[in-house]
């Protein structure tokens, strides 16, 4: 199960309660799939937007990770920030793609 999503959540109050609201989140997944161990990453987000920043959801993200069971974190380092139009191009769609594979293969290899 792979999660690529926050840059929106960094508004308002919901930076504060992403953490938790993805737990449950994933949780429910789970318990709906009856798959409680179903690995999940999720990958942390860019800063999209002029003067956005994205810090908070990012820690709320891998806070999210390191407390859910079967569960890992992508992280930003490394990657390239191609946007067009604010929105992110082929070249960094690749290699989120290719950090949160790896970051399943390191989780599956526990």
């Amino acid at each position: 199960f792979f999660w690529f999503q926050g840059e929106s959540d960094q508004k308002g109050h919901h930076a504060a309660t992403y953490s938790d609201n993805l737990q449950g989140f994933v949780q429910k997944v789970r318990v709906d799939l009856s798959c409680p161990r179903l690995p999940f990453v999720a990958s942390q987000v860019f800063d999209g937007a002029v003067g956005m920043d994205c810090s908070n959801v990012n820690q709320q993200i891998e806070q999210a990770c390191s407390k859910l069971d079967n569960a890992a974190c992508s992280r930003l380092v490394g990657r390239p920030r191609c946007f067009k139009d604010g929105h992110m191009g082929g070249e960094g769609l690749l290699k989120v793609g290719a950090d949160m594979a790896s970051a399943y293969v390191r989780l599956s290899d526990q």
